[in-house]
């Protein structure tokens, strides 16, 4: 039995215009992906 966990997580946020404060400007993180699994080997007699 097993499992496996495929994850992507994206960020977009407002920054200021640091020459026009009034300003705002959208920005993107770079993505983060990630992988999680278990494995689980049994045996019954």
């Amino acid at each position: 039995m097993g499992t496996l966990f495929l994850t992507r997580q994206t960020l977009t946020h407002d920054d200021v215009d640091p020459a026009m404060p009034t300003v705002t400007v959208p920005t993107t993180d770079p993505a983060i992906s990630g992988i999680m699994g278990s494995a689980r080997v049994a045996y019954r007699f």
